[in-house]
């Protein structure tokens, strides 16, 4: 065999190991064996034994789906703050997980993020010494990354974490929006943050005021040049594009607006999905907008309008009824494919409202989508209420992981919702349940007062996916 064969097989081989490698430890999305019947399912007569009050690190089984379910948080999670609860996130579009699945983010009800290190299979590790408030996002691109805007400021912040979970991350600079804002502003809510899947595009909105009450959508991108980098914003009031890089004008559309509730971008880095309360403008669409951030290009939603959603890559999904979905690409709104659910119960009616997690999703956004159901209909007329649920992205096939133990009665609505959000990998999820009223009252009582004015608490609880439907009772 000659030197330029032998080359040529050896990269041959070399290429093979590498594409194996890579298949081989992709997560397995598409492989959940939770079942998929639709039998209704009232909540159990007893709730699992995650503890009371103390339970941080136990683990329990889903009685009727056969789920692992990991306690987080306590009464007693963090000394300074005893008996407080705690929950993932109010939006399920939240990044709570490193892309290992080996940290999350969960938030007491103060509005304090605190880094938790987990190590299967349960093993919590808090990290008490770094807390901080404010937007913040992991990293896609980097299982250490994580960004933050601390204190609600407008200074966008780059953590990295050395390779022990208890150790605090080093913080350096990466922009500040002080020099993109008006002179003087000074924010007093923010949206989430978002970053693209290579880490270098960013998007939010600030208000001095409250949610609802901003007309300004920002965005940073480290380019690959100086004259592609920084600043870009979007003033959904007056229409007015400008910043560093970009086309620079007035958008194509003529809805105007100083209502933003929420901002996502796209993880492809190159739409801002922007949803409004309510309208300055005649002409208002019912949907969001999508704004292609290197141009002045926005696009109106107008058919399939309503409902929570999440972005994908390049796909924008909502949920349009209780058992129908809406995908749509970014860049052509208006080109709908509805999804009904295959199998969907007849008797589900509203309230059934859901809330979506697709940070699983892949280049070509065919990963399965998790949905959290909250409804306060009782006893349930029929399956997926108040469950965590996973579908096929095409809406073909949905498994049902676990109970969210809600009732929809909870004085704190991310708990209330028992909202969940999926690991980047989408082996895990994590959600703030108050586990049937059993985990104690917000005084500290090992007993609480339920409902909308009661005061039990509520605890982060990790649902391990891949047991879904295989633990023994």
């Amino acid at each position: 065999m000659n030197d330029t064969l032998r080359s040529a097989l050896l990269a041959t081989v070399f290429a093979l190991t590498i594409f194996l490698i890579m298949i081989l430890s992709l997560p397995a999305h598409a492989q959940y064996v939770a079942r998929t019947d639709t039998l209704t399912v009232q909540l159990p007569q007893h709730p699992p034994n995650l503890g009371g009050l103390l339970g941080s690190g136990m683990r329990a089984v889903d009685p009727d789906f056969s789920t692992e379910l990991i306690r987080v948080t306590d009464a007693a999670f963090d000394p300074k703050k005893p008996n407080v609860s705690y929950s993932t996130s109010s939006s399920a579009q939240q990044s709570i997980w490193s892309k290992d699945h080996r940290r999350l983010v969960v938030t007491n009800t103060g509005a304090l993020h605190t880094v938790v290190g987990f190590t299967p299979p349960k093993t919590i590790q808090p990290l008490l010494a770094w807390q901080f408030t404010g937007p913040y996002t992991w990293g896609r691109s980097n299982k250490n990354w994580i960004f933050t805007m601390p204190g609600n400021g407008t200074a966008l912040m780059k953590g990295i974490f050395p390779s022990s979970l208890t150790s605090p991350p080093v913080l350096t600079m990466v922009y500040d929006f002080a020099q993109c804002l008006p002179e003087g502003f000074n924010p007093s809510w923010h949206s989430l943050l978002s970053v693209s899947n290579d880490d270098r595009t960013f998007v939010l909105s600030l208000s001095e005021g409250v949610q609802n009450t901003g007309h300004l959508v920002l965005v940073y991108r480290q380019g690959a040049t100086a004259k592609q980098t920084g600043c870009r914003w979007w003033d959904t009031l007056t229409g007015k594009v400008g910043g560093d890089w970009g086309a620079k004008g007035t958008v194509t559309t003529p809805i105007r607006f100083s209502s933003i509730h929420a901002v996502l971008l796209s993880k492809n880095g190159q739409y801002a999905v922007v949803a409004k309360e309510d309208c300055e403008s005649d002409d208002c669409s019912a949907g969001p907008l999508y704004w292609e951030l290197a141009t002045t290009e926005v696009l109106n939603q107008t058919s399939s309008t309503g409902g929570h959603y999440d972005t994908g890559y390049s796909t924008f999904l909502n949920g349009v009824a209780p058992t129908v979905f809406a995908r749509r690409k970014l860049a052509t709104p208006d080109q709908v494919t509805r999804m009904p659910l295959a199998n969907a119960p007849d008797a589900i009616k509203p309230p059934f409202d859901k809330h979506f997690s697709w940070y699983n999703t892949n280049l070509t956004d065919t990963a399965p989508f998790l949905w959290t159901v909250a409804s306060p209909t009782t006893p349930f007329p029929a399956a997926w209420y108040n469950e965590v649920d996973i579908s096929k992205s095409d809406g073909s096939l949905t498994w049902r992981i676990c109970h969210t133990f809600s009732d929809y009665q909870h004085q704190r609505f991310a708990i209330s919702n028992a909202i969940a959000n999926i690991s980047q990998d989408g082996l895990y999820a994590a959600m703030g349940s108050n586990v049937m009223n059993s985990l104690g009252a917000e005084d500290g009582n090992p007993n609480c007062v339920p409902g909308k004015h009661g005061n039990c608490r509520g605890d982060v609880v990790i649902v391990n996916l891949r047991t879904a439907g295989t633990v023994k009772k």
